[in-house]
């Protein structure tokens, strides 16, 4: 399902994938006091030989991002894009995709997803940056 989002320029990454915006506002809410020292966590640190490195004081999530949508938008560069629709994915849950579902017994729909992700073959030290 990934492979949907994946970046022109390096399929490795995600471009544009469509996050529920309810699922935007919650992470913000949920992290409004937790620290970070950049808005956007691929571009915005000072990379060196000894690694990712703050390029200045920390603030919490609240100073730094003006709601959930502001979150999305820049925390990972272009991988997110919040949406109102029906057509996206909440991390955690299922994603919600209309033309993959179904009715259970108490009428209520049953979304069936299919997740997948294309990674590339790179050397790193583990820690996930």
């Amino acid at each position: 399902m990934a492979i949907q989002w994946a970046h022109p320029a390096h399929p490795g990454l995600l471009h544009h994938t469509p996050l529920c915006l309810d699922f935007c506002n919650g992470w913000f809410h949920s992290c409004a006091e937790d620290l970070t020292c950049v808005r956007n966590w691929i571009y915005d640190w000072d990379w060196n030989i000894e690694g990712n490195l703050c390029p200045g004081p920390c603030t919490p999530f609240k100073q730094m991002y003006r709601d959930g949508r502001d979150l999305c938008e820049t925390i990972w560069g272009l991988a997110f894009l919040p949406v109102s629709t029906e057509d996206c994915i909440s991390p955690g849950c299922e994603a919600r995709n209309t033309d993959q579902r179904d009715s259970n017994e108490d009428g209520r729909i049953n979304f069936r997803t299919k997740r997948s992700l294309f990674l590339e073959e790179i050397e790193g030290s583990g820690s996930g940056f």
